[in-house]
């Protein structure tokens, strides 16, 4: 496609005259990091992002269908403009415009740590809840007038010293357990601070509060919302009372209840190089105080990238800090709060957890409307000494299914069933190629029930010596019989003991060609390559960005994000399978940890985890842009000339073909009466066009071919009655240019020979 604009139209290249789709369009992989950078930013603020590889002639149908496709999303963010508040345009795809017919209420739950040394953090929390509720009323959740819609929170605290160190919900005076933000500071000092508490379990703290606290979503989930936040500076400690509920019991209820869950905690994090206060977005954003010299000292900038995650306490990240990004939740340094007690740093802090609770709660998806499921297929080794990578994949899968049913992914018995399939690969003679397996003719997917059955049929060939990954790979994607739905994922999971040995079926495939198969799926592999953390062996890594997994006795695992290494592999495992897994941002695992007694249930824990969080970074990719453009209705927008005779906009086209009625005349000032066809126009609006252009090496078609690119859509803003071309030219459109890339020099804003920034097209 040559692009996708808001929200969610996609454009393929060919003749001007463009086509415009009624489903959803995708955002595939870009160079490095241009999907975060640029592409999902384009289309959270409601713009388009378009393919420049598409665009390389001068003048030609494709660089025709941009100026279309791209004036179209100039028109509709048009019509956006003139409805809403230019502050809601920017949130509109995700939150509701504050008005008096249609408010949504948030109940914010805080999950308190109770034990010794956490004092500073209780006397902080007034200030937590008054600047949550400022952000909340500012982007239009709450109405303070409305008694059944203000905002409310509510306390659980957890850890005192026994018997009351499980979980426990707060009163104030007056017996009430959720109160308004002017209430809640007499609810704050029923929080104590037990020196004698030692142990801390937050999941037991959650369950409580999912259990008792009576959240108003319950009855309503379209006019209330709910959000939570836990305050700790330890790991967890698993309780009695604690001891049913896991990683996953936990993920799956807030899941399904669609409860952003945002955490402050012992462990740091940094934004190339630089402390953060904490990170949301699924840890591609972080939040640094921002040092300008300005009246309101509460300030913060969230900049987009990558973050490193630095070394809790004990297992903290993963116990809590991967769990809230999971749930689209946020995770901020507790240290920075105790070591700057400050009342700047307490407003800071305060500011930047409410802004991500909001934002979180602005994109909790209703999980009941938008069910989701994913096609698994294991490709596996049958050649020899494999039976126990055999005997493993039938206790994986289903920790993997229960895992992604925790996430969303797949209802069990509905109509969007996680379903699985096994490929064959390495046996001897004429099977030598893939092999498809089937339960019965016709069922080579089959729900995880069907599982064990079909997994029954993998027997290991001694004599089997020849194993073709990739031609079993390319089998599995182009006949197996996956599901073409928009709401199912795949994802490929690969286990061999060995490298790539090339048969001649499969002599056609690369590594690259591979990878564009598997563009938009989960790929994970199961190989003879070892990973390790400060030269100890681990279990595996997913690999972008590199995170290293190793056991722990309780079967889960623990979590390192620095001194991760990928090592040598059997012969070119590494090349072949390992690095086309890290090109797709999967997973890759040791075979010979698999075989470690004692790991199983941690490995799959891990990889589970790893093939959740690629889903996840799938489905953030395609729900950026469900909906199709559809053409507004004139008398609806502020732009436009109208047809009065066929009642459909005038859109006109630089190729001279006549959209509307045939017949009328191009051209703003035109009102004239060609052929029956009355064209009418009107005093409209004008816009101002800001173009920001690369200056570094490899970019000189780009810039030969701006000057068209102005001057065809100048050509189509102008019949669409955008800009005024008149004599007065009272609202002229006006375009401006800013540079950027060369060498030694910072961005810069281009003027003509008069000093003028903005100019007329011409």
């Amino acid at each position: 496609a040559l692009g996708v604009s808001w929200p969610g139209a996609w454009f393929t290249p060919g003749n001007c005259d463009v086509q415009q789709a009624s489903d959803i369009g995708y955002v595939a992989n870009g160079f490095a990091d241009t999907t975060v950078d640029y592409a999902t930013l384009a289309l959270e603020v409601g713009g388009g992002v378009f393919d420049i590889q598409h665009l390389q002639s001068p003048i030609g149908s494709q660089s025709c269908a941009l100026v279309k496709s791209l004036e179209r999303a100039i028109v509709a963010d048009a019509c956006r403009v003139q409805k809403l508040p230019v502050r809601a345009v920017m949130e509109q795809t995700s939150s509701p415009p504050a008005s008096e017919s249609s408010s949504v209420c948030v109940d914010t739950v805080l999950v308190m740590d109770e034990s010794r040394n956490m004092g500073s953090e209780h006397r902080w929390l007034p200030t937590l809840v008054q600047r949550v509720e400022e952000e909340l009323l500012t982007r239009g959740f709450g109405r303070p007038g409305v008694d059944v819609c203000r905002n409310r929170y509510a306390v659980v605290g957890y850890a005192r010293s026994s018997p009351n160190e499980s979980g426990h919900l707060l009163r104030n005076g007056r017996g009430e357990d959720l109160v308004t933000a002017s209430d809640f500071p007499a609810l704050a000092n029923e929080v104590s601070e037990d020196f004698l508490g030692r142990l801390e379990d937050g999941y037991e703290a959650i369950q409580f509060a999912l259990d008792n606290v009576n959240l108003r979503q319950r009855m309503s989930s379209r006019m209330f919302r709910s959000s939570m936040i836990l305050i700790s500076d330890e790991d967890r400690d698993v309780t009695t009372k604690g001891a049913t509920v896991t990683n996953i019991t936990v993920l799956q209820q807030l899941r399904q209840l669609g409860i952003a869950l945002h955490v402050i905690v012992d462990q740091t994090y940094t934004f190339k190089g630089a402390a953060a206060i904490g990170i949301d977005r699924r840890g591609q954003r972080a939040y640094l105080p921002d040092a300008s010299p300005l009246d309101d000292a509460c300030r913060v900038v969230a900049m987009p990238g990558t973050v490193a995650r630095g070394r809790g306490f004990a297992r903290t990240n993963e116990h809590y800090t991967a769990l809230a990004l999971q749930l689209g939740g946020s995770a901020w340094n507790d240290n920075l709060l105790k070591n700057n007690p400050s009342a700047t740093a307490q407003c800071t802090f305060a500011r930047s957890v409410a802004r991500a609770a909001v934002d979180a709660v602005r994109q909790i998806p209703n999980t009941a409307s938008m069910p989701r499921c994913a096609d698994t297929v294991v490709v596996v080794d049958v050649s020899r000494q494999t039976q126990l990578e055999h005997a493993w994949m039938v206790q994986a899968i289903p920790v993997i299914d229960a895992a992604l049913r925790a996430n969303g992914y797949g209802d069990g018995a509905g109509t969007c069933r996680n379903l699985y399939g096994v490929v064959l690969f390495g046996q001897r003679g004429s099977n030598v190629n893939g092999v498809i397996l089937f339960n019965t003719p016709g069922s080579a997917m089959v729900p995880i029930t069907g599982f064990t059955r079909l997994a029954s049929q993998v027997q290991a060939d001694d004599e089997g010596s020849i194993e073709d990954g990739y031609e079993a790979v390319h089998l599995a994607l182009v006949n197996m019989p996956l599901r073409e739905d928009a709401n199912v994922f795949r994802q490929v999971l690969l286990i061999t003991d060995e490298d790539r040995d090339i048969t001649e079926r499969g002599q056609a495939l690369s590594r690259d060609g591979l990878s564009t198969l598997l563009s938009g799926a989960g790929f994970h592999v199961v190989v003879d390559n070892s990973m390790t953390l400060a030269q100890r062996p681990i279990l595996g890594a997913c690999l972008q960005p590199l995170h290293g997994f190793s056991a722990a006795p309780d079967g889960w695992f623990s979590v390192a994000t620095a001194g991760v290494t990928i090592e040598r592999g059997y012969a070119k495992t590494n090349e072949h399978y390992v690095e086309l897994a890290t090109s797709l941002k999967g997973s890759a695992w040791d075979v010979k940890q698999l075989r470690v007694p004692g790991q199983h249930d941690s490995a799959n824990n891990a990889m589970a985890y790893c093939m959740v969080q690629r889903l996840d970074e799938l489905l953030s990719t395609r729900d950026m842009h469900r909906q199709p453009l559809q053409e507004p209705p004139a008398e609806e927008c502020w732009f436009g000339a109208r047809c009065n005779t066929c009642d459909r906009l005038y859109v006109g086209d630089i190729l001279g073909q006549q959209v509307c009625c045939a017949g009328c005349s191009k051209g703003y000032a035109n009102v004239t009466e060609n052929q029956g066809c009355n064209c009418v126009t009107k005093d409209v609006g004008c816009v101002d066009v800001l173009v920001v252009m690369d200056e570094s090496k490899n970019t000189q078609v780009e810039q030969r071919w701006l000057p068209g690119l102005v001057q065809y859509l100048e050509t189509r803003l102008v019949s669409r009655g955008i800009g005024d071309v008149r004599q007065s030219r009272q609202c002229p459109n006006l375009y401006s240019l800013v540079g950027f890339g060369r060498r030694n020099v910072e961005a810069h804003v281009f003027r003509d020979a008069r000093g003028l920034d903005s100019v007329s097209a011409g």
